[in-house]
């Protein structure tokens, strides 16, 4: 006998049985539907219940009211807090401040609180007033002053506030009345100086230095006692020194030096470049601001006068003292 076939056939009747017993478990399963799903007949009613009249009543009191929100006030002096708006509050030694409140104490003196928030500048650095922000060559503090916008670098203090005097430097311009070759000419000689050459003019009066620099204008004899005792000639050319207008008496064989005055500048900037001299009454330009045009009105060993147009048609005249 086979052994391995009998087993193979004793599997198959197993398998068999298996399928059945699961089949008629299914089948009795779904015969069930029916009963446990069954759709149960309601019957409708037209009955309510009764009302809580109390709670009706509030609720009615409730939708009918009109609220109001009341903005909670906080700080000292009380001061309303905005419901949709933070506030920017700064702790300073223990004292909290509302950086928003127009009488709070200022953080970073003399600017207000304000306008470092408005200008969203950086007011928890100590050296926030000493920066510059857009770059202009003025400080956050310069700016304040002026009134004008630290984050605009076209919104800045006038240029020449950084101008620094450094001193007065004078050169002399000397002249000698010589000689009077007749009733009509005189003898002026240039004596050589801060890169003048020597050099001898024969005028009229009305006439104009051949360099131009002075115009013969009155001519008056005089007598005048010399350290001798001996009366000598002491006779006078007025003169008009062209540079700035003055009025300058020639006496007789006699120097007189002509000072001509000039200040010497710095420009207190970054890449301001080296300094420079301005003669007086003469104008001058800027490197980084060459639209402006500027004239040294006057100067003297403690201070320049300068005037300007901050715009078209209004000069301004400001004065640099010395080492500004």
């Amino acid at each position: 006998m086979d052994i391995s076939k009998e087993w193979e056939k004793l599997i198959v009747v197993v398998v068999a049985l298996v399928t059945i017993y699961f089949a008629q478990s299914y089948i009795r399963q779904s015969q069930a539907y029916g009963s446990k799903f069954a759709i149960q007949t309601v019957v409708p009613s037209n009955e309510l219940p009764e009302m809580e009249k109390e709670t009706v009543v509030t609720s009615s009191n409730l939708v009918e009211k009109k609220s109001f929100w009341t903005l909670p006030e906080r700080g000292n002096p009380p001061r309303p807090i905005p419901l949709f708006k933070s506030i920017t509050i700064v702790e300073i030694q223990g004292e909290l401040i509302d950086m928003s409140a127009p009488d709070a104490k200022k953080i970073r003196p003399p600017a207000s609180n304000q306008w470092l928030l408005e200008h969203e500048l950086n007011f928890l650095n100590a050296s926030v007033l000493e920066r510059d922000p857009d770059q202009d060559g003025f400080t956050t503090l310069e700016e304040w002053n002026a009134k004008t916008l630290p984050r605009d670098p076209a919104s800045h203090p006038p240029f020449a506030d950084k101008l620094v005097l450094l001193a007065r430097r004078q050169k002399n311009y000397i002249l000698e009345f010589a000689a009077q070759p007749d009733e009509a000419r005189f003898q002026i000689i240039r004596y050589p100086s801060s890169g003048v050459k020597r050099g001898t003019f024969i005028m009229r009066k009305g006439e104009t230095s051949p360099d131009n620099k002075f115009r013969i204008d009155k001519f008056e004899k005089k007598q005048a006692v010399n350290n001798l005792g001996i009366n000598a000639d002491a006779s006078e050319l007025t003169i008009t020194y062209l540079a700035d207008g003055r009025e300058v008496k020639l006496v007789r064989r006699v120097k007189n030096p002509i000072p001509t005055y000039f200040a010497e500048f710095k420009l207190k900037m970054r890449n301001g470049g080296e300094k420079f001299h301005v003669k007086k009454g003469e104008t001058f330009r800027l490197p980084i601001d060459p639209e402006t045009e500027y004239k040294l009105i006057d100067i003297d060993p403690q201070k320049a006068v300068i005037s300007f147009e901050s715009e078209p048609g209004k000069e301004v005249t400001i004065e640099i003292k010395l080492g500004e």
